[in-house]
Parts: structure tokens; sequence; C-alpha cells
């Protein structure tokens, strides 16, 4: 369904508006969603193995690319979902390199898209630092099928129990390659200079879009291994003491994002990481959507936009909450979900050091609701037009979800 999605965009793209664009590729990553097999259907002799949680992919895709459409940003964020849906769909590591270099030569594409200076530099930081990961994630392919014959899940899966230290060092490499690419911590410091040199849209794809396939694959898998601990531990830690003293609000949403894949990877079942995924897109989104409204960068500058702009700035501290983990709004069920995994499983200092994250970064979450509801006004009187219908949604959703989070959590279920 993707590739005929992606026939019909290529030959409607010289003749149609990019907002009649927009519009037609989330149609297509709706139904792609709609029609994805729920049941695993093998296919190009084992490779390929399709996955439901492939839908929700498409749904967020769909919903990223609705909210600022140029020209070429539609084609380039369709080949960025079918990257995603061959990693997530993958049942070999052949499979998953090809599936991770589609979506990442997407989204090298979409940060160039500006096309200002400022942009071409992170596009051109961001395309070597994701050729190290790629390098990384190679050579550990290699290094695996040197030491166990195999590349495919299932053989990898079947040899765990006697696992040779060269499969692991193997196995450990392609991690890295994986997390590298997601910016966890300690492999997160290209992410504040790459993030801040993107627009607002662009900044929801580059940050969004690897998490949900690669954090889908770490949690399916169970060769996978048991090194995203530690990952998770450095994320936490870092992702909220270094939020603390950022200025510039795209640099505190890089950290604050290093956090929450600490949680992500803290996840101890699909059907919450899947969860969490969700909630932390839909958060991402509605925050993006506003800031990008607003057109400021700098925490000071958003004095005022409770007064002066107040139905954005409530959508904006409904994310900000959600992201902090504030009942009852959905972010909190997803950070509950996670840490009461991490808890049963028997991770006790990591469940307090995600709870003790939480708190900490709630902080720098604060402020910018403060700076909000200051009485002087630096938000400009004119904004950037925004879909309000997408921004009323959204915000609507993490507060419905909060109040009946097992909607989601059975959906999110059904997915794995």
């Amino acid at each position: 369904m993707l590739i005929i999605g992606l026939c019909i965009l290529l030959l409607a793209q010289s003749v149609c508006p990019p907002a009649l664009l927009g519009r037609l590729t989330a149609a297509i990553l709706i139904a792609a969603a709609l029609a994805w097999p729920t049941s695993g259907l093998p296919a190009f002799s084992g490779l390929f193995e399709s996955t439901p949680s492939t839908a929700l992919i498409c749904i967020i895709g769909a919903v990223i690319v609705m909210l600022r459409s140029t020209r070429d940003a539609p084609l380039l964020a369709l080949f960025g979902v079918i990257g995603g849906a061959i990693m997530v769909s993958a049942s070999d590591l052949v499979t998953l390199y090809l599936g991770l270099e589609l979506q990442s030569f997407a989204l090298y594409l979409i940060a160039a898209s500006a096309g200002s200076a400022l942009a071409l530099t992170g596009a051109l930081r961001y395309f070597f630092v994701g050729s190290l990961g790629s390098t990384l994630l190679l050579v550990g392919v290699g290094i695996t099928y040197a030491t166990t014959g195999t590349t495919s899940f299932s053989g990898l899966s079947a040899l765990m129990s006697v696992s040779t230290a060269g499969e692991q060092a193997g196995l450990a490499l392609v991690v890295a390659g994986l997390l590298f690419k997601i910016a966890a911590a300690p492999m997160h410091t290209w992410a504040a200079q790459v993030y801040e040199s993107a627009r607002y849209p662009i900044g929801v794809w580059l940050m969004v879009m690897p998490k949900l396939s690669i954090v889908t694959v770490l949690v399916l898998n169970p060769w996978v291994p048991n090194m995203l601990r530690l990952a998770a531990l450095a994320s936490l830690i870092v992702g909220c003491l270094v939020g603390l003293v950022q200025d510039r609000i795209k640099r505190l949403l890089t950290y604050s994002a290093v956090s929450h894949v600490g949680f992500l990877l803290m996840c101890s079942d699909p059907a919450s990481a899947l969860f969490y995924l969700a909630i932390y897109s839909a958060t991402v989104v509605l925050s993006f959507l506003v800031l990008d409204a607003f057109g400021v960068d700098r925490r000071a500058l958003l004095a005022g936009g409770l007064r002066s702009q107040p139905g954005l700035a409530v959508a904006l501290i409904v994310a900000l909450f959600s992201m902090a983990g504030v009942p009852p709004l959905a972010g909190f069920y997803a950070k509950f979900t996670v840490l009461g995994g991490a808890l049963a499983e028997g991770s006790t200092i990591l469940a307090f050091l995600g709870i003790l994250s939480s708190v900490v970064s709630g902080f720098f979450y604060l402020r910018l609701v403060a700076h909000l509801a200051e009485a002087r006004s630096s938000v400009p009187a004119a904004i950037t037009a925004v879909p309000a219908y997408c921004t009323a949604t959204l915000a609507s959703a993490l507060v419905l979800f909060g109040l009946n989070p097992e909607f989601i959590m059975t959906t999110a279920a059904l997915l794995c």
C-alpha cells in the first residue's frame, strides 16, 4: 500500500499544490495504516514480516505531514515512513539496515529542505553523524554474521543461550548504532546542534520518527543485548541535568527528548513502549506546533503568551505538563506504566532515577509556563497561522486519554 501511494504521489507532485500534496500524503498513510495486516506475514524469503505496530508509524506520520507542507516534504516524509515500516517489519539485520538507511537519507534531506545556510549546516552535520551510527551498525552486522553464520532475528534469538563473545560484541555494535540514531546518552552530543538548526516542523520529524521505528525494533526483539538499561540510566541523568541550564527552547526540548529516550529504553514490554511512544509523539507535535506559531526560540520571549494568545498558550501548557508527567494528563500514565514495569522487574534503582528525573525535568517545564504567565508580553501580536483543529485535537486527546487511558493502552497492546 505504501509503495502504491508513493507512485501516486510521484505522479501528483508536478500538478498539485503543496497543501494538497500534504493532504494526499496523509490520506495515503492513513489508508496504509488501516490496510496493514494485523498478523505477521513473512515475505522475501523471511527477510520481512509485517507487524501491526507499523500502523502507529503511519498514523503519526500522517499527523506530522499535515502540519506544514512544502513541495518536496510530503514525498520525503513518505520515504521516511516507508523506511521506518521496513525497520519495524524487518526479520533480518540486513533488512533492518536497509530500512534504517532509507529513513535516514529521507531525514537528511528533510533537515536541509529549508534551504538556509543554518539548515544546510545542520543537515550536513546530521549526515556525518548519522553515517557514523550506520557504520557502527554495519560493522556489528559483519561481526555477528562472522561469528554466528546468520543475520536472521529468529536465528539470533535461538543462539542467545549459547552466545559467544563475538556475537555479543557484534550485537552490541548493532544496538549502539541504533542508539546513536535516537540520541541516547552518551551518544547524544550531536542532537542539540542538529535540532537547533532545524525549523520547528522539521524538528518534529527529526525528534519523533527515528524513535518510533528504532525503539519499536529494540523492544520487540529478544536478541537485543542487555545494555539498554545502561543507556536508559545515562539518558535520564544527562537529559534532566543538562536541560536545566538551557535558555534556548530547542536545546531544552532536545535534552527533554534525551530524558524521554531513557524512559523508552526502560520499557519492560512492547505494549508499554508503544503506549509511551504514542503519548510522547503527541506531546512533541503539539508543543512544536505551538512554538512554531509563536516563532520564538528563547524562554524569555514566551513572556505574556497566556495573555496575548491564551488558546495557544493553554495548548502548550498541556503539552509541557504531559511531558513532565503531571496527573491526570496522558503523560503521567505513560510514565506510570513504564515505572511500574521497571519495579515489577526488580529494577528499583532505575525506577527511582526515573521518578527523580521527572521531578527535576519538571522544573524546566515549569519555567516555560512561568514565562507564559508573566504580565509583560514578548509574544508577537501577529503569529504564524496554525491548524487550530489539529492543536485543539491533540490538546484534548492528552487530557481525555489521561482521564481514560485504558483505550490507548489496549490499542498499544493490540499493535504488539
